[in-house]
């Protein structure tokens, strides 16, 4: 699934369509998961499809390293190459921001780390670019993971709407995990810090539910507290 805060658009006749932020994106932002929608073909399922179908589904899906294909059932799919990328992979069941993405900008990931069978030729037009696309892995090239380190850093700071609907592989499943303690030890020590600042202003006013309650705390909202109890207190 891709973050909700994108949409596709169409580039040109030589690109086709691309992924675009309609809001800013922070780095560490989760901007696309694997979830119960996308389907993972296994190699010998791809061979047995009907030729046009094969074609949309390599046209569409990247490679795992175990040379299954995942299909991403949104636009997803549509998410353009470049050889300085504002996403990276983080195994096979996320995507990570590598950087802030603005308002309006297109949403890259670089191919060579998700998969690429045979090297094709480059046109992604950045400073930076290699000139050829070809798998990272076969070319003994991980640039991406101290960049990927101190991205996952930052994960449990930012807002992640997709983290509700991820259904990642088991490796992926402890990343989720991890993300999600980190989470909530964040918002404790953050519910610490608001009780302790609130504590230093003044005594804290204890809830009604916790202590003895007053006729006026049962008085229905329209009766005055300072008449007797015939004029509306129950009984």
């Amino acid at each position: 699934m891709i973050h909700p805060s994108t949409e596709l658009r169409f580039i040109g006749t030589d690109v086709g369509f691309g992924v675009f932020a309609t809001a800013e994106i922070p780095p560490g932002t989760l901007v696309w998961v694997l979830d119960p929608f996308d389907r993972v073909f296994e190699p010998e399922e791809v061979d047995a499809l009907p030729l046009p179908l094969r074609a949309v589904v390599e046209r569409g899906s990247f490679l795992d390293p175990s040379g299954r294909r995942i299909f991403c059932w949104d636009h997803g799919r549509q998410v353009n190459h470049s050889c300085d990328p504002n996403c990276l992979e983080l195994g096979v069941s996320f995507e990570i921001a590598a950087r802030t993405i603005r308002i309006g900008e297109e949403l890259t990931c670089d191919y060579g780390s998700i998969g690429v069978l045979l090297p094709f030729e480059c046109r992604c037009g950045v400073p930076q670019c290699r000139g050829w696309v070809e798998d990272a892995a076969a070319a003994g090239d991980d640039p991406q993971e101290p960049t990927l380190s101190e991205l996952w850093a930052l994960a449990d700071a930012v807002s992640q709407p997709l983290l509700p609907f991820a259904a990642p592989d088991p490796q992926g499943a402890e990343r989720l995990a991890d993300l999600q303690r980190r989470r909530r030890n964040r918002r404790r020590r953050e519910r610490r810090r608001e009780r302790h600042t609130f504590e230093r202003r003044g005594a804290p006013v204890e809830p009604v539910s916790r202590r003895r309650r007053s006729p006026v705390d049962i008085l229905p909202a329209s009766a005055d507290p300072s008449a007797p109890p015939s004029a509306g207190v129950a009984p």
